[in-house]
């Protein structure tokens, strides 16, 4: 057989061969990147959602302090002063993201500020006040009428007329004080710390991989590149703007609010969000009445290059690797028709032919396929055999191709098709059950806060009316019904507050000093009426460990204790003594949470198995399975702890271990 017939009736597989392969590879590429962008514009909807949530909450409290404020004539009264003090150090220490939170007089003064920092809550003395009747957000919420809210601009704060260093970005939330006889008593201010906002941000970068930005209505930047943010705070005008750099792309966003647009081999994303607008609640009770300017037209961007969209694809072609697997056939071929042996072979390259070929193929199609038979082995060519090799080179090569390069690339592509439009659709499902459940988390939240602000309403009054019985007849059957209105009011607000820890994210929440006790305690009152229903006795021992302090994710913590609570809850119904058990103890720089039911120890064949994700004994529709593998990360990777299953535990019982002090542990 000669090279000229060789080469005609080799060429034409090996060039098909090649456009079936780029072919398949640009289409699984295709599919891959829609993934991609897919799950950026899922981050992008889920972003938003996390947003929105935080301005519900902010204006949620500062709707309760103008309240109080106005009730109880906080500035008058000294009793009121001191119990209104003691509820913005409440607020600022429970929620964590209000750098201040201050009571400014009507002349611009100071009269109260909280300050946090380091997960603690402190009260500025009289000497650390200050005047702020010459900054911007005063002026524009001492002119407000009743009812109104101001929100300024995302930006640095400032102290003495100078950005403060490390920078501080924040947002600050106010409204006027009225009294009773609507005359105006002066503002309260909350700082809102931007950094929730911007660790917002940096998660969804890390989850998409995508540069994102977040610009302002005027197209300057607040996150996202690096030598542009915050420009318009150090210098003016309008170089550093993105509607300067990139007009085309600002006019488009511009045009359209949301949607996607390719420009400059860059892939955006965009979205047009202001939290007033995209809040239900928000713009029926407060967008028409406050003072809400076109700053809050926030561009939230994501950018892919053509490049990034090629590297985050898992599909990579190799093309040395392609080039090779085609040209191998050439090679063993050309080497048997001239003759060499595979011994000789092997002298020469110290490497097997079917094992170039092997390789090659491998790294293209991931799998074994007829190597032997196409390759076969080499043997001393001569006379006497040459007309069999020509009869076997035909079979040989066109059967093994066949298979090879047309019926299974078309199987693979049709099957990687099904494939990649099954990952994209179970994307988006992923995406709208994210989307439902930040929008529940968002109501639950909405909701605690609504329930919270006449609530804190009682418990003032109750204090109250104690003060005002004294020395009256009554003073005896007074003071017990208004002890009894506070109790059952403080039982509400643990609910509220063991409501307001499930229904957050947390994730980008800071540590902070955690009273461990008072968590548990506060948690449990939200199962305490479903475990009497249920005829479960439900108990906690502290065994002496009242004051144990933890630095903590507080949500994380809360939303751990409560998983392993509701399974125990779960797990001792078909029993007939029911118990639910919480042993709080402390091991040197250790404290340890055990939480224990009656149900019956786990079996041998299921402990290794139970921290697994999507492992479950539940019944079909009880559970997911993921609860504690999560529960298992947060504690164990997130606070350097243990979530254990107690073996030597006569029945089912869990252990949280938490370093008191992270850095010694």
């Amino acid at each position: 057989m000669d090279v000229k017939k060789y080469l005609i009736v080799l060429l034409p597989y090996a060039i098909f061969c090649l456009g079936l392969t780029m072919l398949f590879h640009a289409l699984m590429l295709n599919y891959q990147q829609e993934n991609v962008i897919q799950k950026s514009s899922n981050a992008l909807d889920i972003l938003q959602h996390e947003i929105t949530a935080d301005f519900v909450s902010a204006i949620s409290d500062l709707n309760v302090l103008i309240f109080h404020a106005e009730q109880f004539d906080v500035l008058k009264n000294e009793a009121n002063r001191k119990t209104f003090i003691q509820q913005l150090q409440t607020i600022s220490s429970n929620n964590g993201v209000y750098n201040q939170i201050r009571y400014i007089n009507i002349q611009g003064m100071e009269e109260i500020r909280v300050n946090y920092s380091n997960g603690e809550a402190t009260i500025a003395s009289r000497e650390e006040l200050h005047s702020n009747s010459n900054r911007s957000y005063y002026k524009n919420t001492i002119s407000l009428k009743r009812g109104q809210i101001y929100v300024s601009p995302f930006d640095l704060s400032t102290e003495s007329g100078k950005i403060e260093v490390p920078h501080v970005p924040t947002i600050r939330f106010a409204a006027p004080v009225y009294n009773n006889k609507n005359t105006l008593e002066g503002i309260i201010i909350l700082n809102h710390s931007g950094d929730r906002i911007l660790k917002l941000l940096h998660q969804a970068r890390i989850d998409t991989h995508a540069e994102l930005w977040l610009l302002n209505s005027s197209s300057y930047w607040l996150s996202g590149s690096n030598q542009h943010d915050w420009s318009f705070m150090f210098t003016k005008g309008d170089k550093t703007k993105l509607s300067t750099i990139n007009p085309g792309l600002w006019s488009t966003i511009i045009n359209t609010k949301n949607g996607a647009v390719e420009l400059d081999n860059n892939y955006y994303q965009f979205r047009t969000h202001n939290p007033f607008r995209n809040n239900v609640q928000l713009k029926k009770r407060y967008y028409q009445n406050s003072i809400v300017a076109p700053h809050y037209n926030w561009r939230i961007i994501s950018r892919f290059t053509k490049h990034s969209l090629a590297e985050l694809s898992p599909l990579k072609i190799d093309a040395i690797g392609l080039v090779l697997g085609v040209g191998s056939i050439f090679i063993i071929f050309m080497i048997a028709l001239l003759g060499y042996t595979k011994k000789r072979f092997l002298s020469l390259t110290n490497i097997s032919p079917a094992l170039v070929f092997i390789v090659i193929i491998s790294s293209i199609f991931t799998s074994e396929i007829f190597v032997t038979t196409l390759v076969g082995y080499f043997v001393d060519i001569n006379s006497n055999i040459k007309i069999i090799l020509d009869a076997f080179f035909l079979t040989s090569i066109i059967t093994p191709m066949v298979y090879l390069f047309i019926y299974r690339p078309l199987v693979e592509i049709l099957a990687w098709e099904k494939s990649a439009q099954q990952i994209i659709d179970q994307e988006r499902s992923n995406a709208e059950a994210s989307a439902r459940l930040a929008s529940l988390g968002e109501m639950a939240g909405g909701i605690a806060h609504e329930i919270n602000n006449p609530l804190s309403s009682i418990i003032l009054a109750s204090n109250q009316i104690k003060k005002m019985a004294k020395g009256s007849e009554k003073e005896t059957a007074i003071i017990s019904k208004s002890q009894l209105i506070h109790s059952v009011s403080q039982r509400i607000a643990k609910i509220i507050a063991g409501l307001r820890i499930y229904s957050r994210d947390g994730t980008n929440d800071d540590f902070s000093n955690v009273n461990i006790e008072e968590l548990v305690n506060d948690l449990s009152q939200s199962y305490h009426q479903k475990f009497i229903l249920a005829g479960i006795n439900f108990k906690i021992n502290n065994n002496g460990n009242d004051n144990l302090i933890v630095s903590c994710n507080k949500v994380q913590i809360g939303q751990v204790i409560i998983n392993i609570i509701n399974n125990a809850y779960q797990a001792v119904g078909e029993f007939e003594d029911r118990w639910v058990t919480i042993d709080i103890n402390k091991s040197n720089n250790i404290v340890e949470i055990a939480i224990s039911n009656s149900g019956a120890p786990i079996p041998v064949e299921n402990r290794e198995k139970i921290f697994a994700p999507f492992f479950t004994t539940k019944c079909v529709g009880q559970g997911t399975g993921i609860g504690l593998s999560i529960s298992k990360k947060i504690i164990e990777n997130n606070h350097q702890g243990q979530l254990i299953l107690d073996i030597e535990s006569k029945n089912t019982c869990f252990v949280i271990r938490l370093p008191i002090d992270r850095d010694k542990n």
